[in-house]
């Protein structure tokens, strides 16, 4: 037996050894598949305008696609305050009052019980002026100065960034071609990864502003679409 014979029979005699003792193991079962993530980081929500107008208890102002959450009406509307808001339990999560002894009109914006911004009514075609109530504050809850706001409120075609980062943007919902409908229903979508409440609660204070001051949706147009 020459010397290659040599090194193959041990090579041999190795492999076996090493099957032996279970070093080598057959391939495992596939797993089973993961559920497919979801293609999109952003969650869509749907704002209802004419709720907000003229809707009393139980009206949902907002709803998102997966029909998950949902921004109910508690008590109040757009043209009696203060407008309260709760979650899906009825829980009431989000209040908007309207002070009617002021130095200046405006609206306060409440969350989760804890006063969080002031808006400033007769503020330019951009954004109204915004400042918010000293006070804590849920660590969920960002601070207005981590804030920016990118495009014109009245046309409802606007973004909102936290900390340079695009966290939210509202819209006219689209129609069939695609179009946008500008038929009392806006469009929200949100970044999945931040505190969804806080920019719900910024679109619904930036509506209601609007709306008070008289720069509404027809809702006879939207009632017979």
């Amino acid at each position: 037996m020459d010397g290659i014979q040599l090194l193959l029979t041990a090579l041999g005699l190795i492999v076996m050894a090493l099957f032996a003792s279970g070093r080598f193991r057959s391939p495992p079962e596939e797993p089973a598949p993961r559920k497919p993530r979801s293609v999109t980081r952003w969650k869509r929500y749907r704002m209802d305008l004419v709720a907000l107008y003229e809707g009393g208890e139980g009206s949902v102002v907002i709803q998102d696609e997966g029909e998950e959450i949902a921004l109910p009406i508690l008590e109040g509307n757009a043209d009696l305050f203060p407008i309260k808001f709760g979650n899906n339990r009825r829980a009431p999560v989000l209040r908007i009052d309207r002070p009617r002894v002021t130095m200046r009109p405006l609206l306060k914006l409440r969350l989760d019980g804890a006063q969080w911004i002031k808006i400033r009514l007769g503020g330019d075609d951009r954004f109204p002026g915004l400042e918010e109530h000293e006070g804590p504050l849920p660590e969920d809850v960002p601070r207005l100065e981590e804030l920016e706001f990118v495009g014109p409120l009245t046309d409802r075609e606007y973004e909102i960034r936290w900390q340079d980062r695009l966290v939210a943007s509202i819209s006219w919902q689209e129609d069939e071609r695609g179009s946008p409908s500008k038929k009392g229903l806006l469009t929200i979508e949100i970044v999945k990864s931040v505190p969804q409440l806080p920019f719900l609660a910024l679109a619904l204070a930036f509506e209601t502003t609007l709306a008070v001051e008289g720069d509404r949706v027809e809702t006879k147009t939207v009632a017979q679409s």
